[in-house]
């Protein structure tokens, strides 16, 4: 794969994005991840409460809202916080059913949007569709409170093993490499999974990485961008007052989305040059 190849896979990935419905997509998507995270969230919390007390409700939020801007995080983690206060019992069952439903949709949204992109229609019955998706959110609950488990006794695993065996080069593997590492790992997981678990369709690793690094990389380019324009230019009270903060994140969703879409739209134009190049 030359340079020149992939500067003209990316050009047509960005044609067949906007040709395909592309922007309606996101919007789904967004709005669907948007209704879902709320629950998924309070339930991820409260499920973490109930199985383990070595986790704060803070490191668990900063898990998940750690690579959003702070003007987008902040409202959201504010709320999360407030409801949890005042939780009871029925935290955990109802949104259980709620995060199911919600957030099983949200993943669906992004199913959709893969295959439209990969132009593989995904031809499994609604019900395995659905099943998929609902397996998918759980998970990544069960993931993610792993991943925060690991946070908090890695460091003191670590810690230990450099007081026995000094030789080892362990201080490179401070708490917030960390964090870092095994914040990305589920990240970069949850992409991979969406191109090839999710859609049905059988791809292989050599086909998907490409549109996966694509979107990895326009998404930490995108979270700093983003969070410069919110703090220097944009001014969204004036507009949508004390909506600023949902539009915001909403906003930010929708162009996560449209990178997400467009590394699905960037293999599929790698693997149809590939093709072509076959068949001369």
């Amino acid at each position: 794969m030359t340079t020149n190849q992939v500067f003209r896979a990316f050009f047509i990935a960005l044609k067949d994005f906007d040709s395909r419905d592309g922007w309606i997509m996101c919007s789904h998507v967004a709005m669907a991840i948007m209704m879902a995270i709320f629950p998924f969230t309070i339930f991820l919390l409260a499920l973490a409460g109930q199985l383990t007390t070595s986790l704060n409700t803070t490191e668990m939020m900063e898990l998940i809202f750690g690579g959003w801007p702070d003007v987008v995080a902040e409202p959201i983690m504010r709320e999360l916080r407030a409801v949890l206060a005042q939780g009871t019992g029925q935290t955990l069952t109802l949104n259980l059913l709620l995060t199911v439903f919600f957030a099983s949709t949200g993943v669906d949204a992004i199913r959709r949007a893969i295959s439209k992109s990969y132009r593989r229609p995904d031809l499994r019955p609604y019900w395995r569709k659905r099943l998929t998706c609902i397996l998918f959110v759980l998970s990544g609950t069960v993931i993610l409170i792993g991943v925060a488990v690991l946070l908090v006794g890695l460091p003191i695993y670590f810690s230990y093993f450099q007081d026995v065996i000094p030789i080892l080069p362990l201080e490179v593997l401070n708490n917030e490499l960390l964090r870092v590492l095994l914040a990305a790992t589920p990240l970069i997981f949850g992409v991979f999974a969406c191109h090839t678990i999710l859609t049905g369709a059988k791809r292989s690793f050599r086909s998907v990485w490409p549109g996966v690094l694509l979107t990895i990389v326009l998404w930490a380019v995108f979270a700093k961008v983003f969070t410069f324009y919110l703090g220097n230019f944009a001014n969204y009270s004036v507009t949508y007052a004390g909506l600023a903060g949902v539009m915001s994140g909403l906003m930010f969703l929708y162009l996560l989305a449209a990178l997400l879409i467009l590394g699905a739209s960037f293999n599929e134009a790698l693997i149809e040059m590939k093709q072509s190049e076959n068949q001369t």
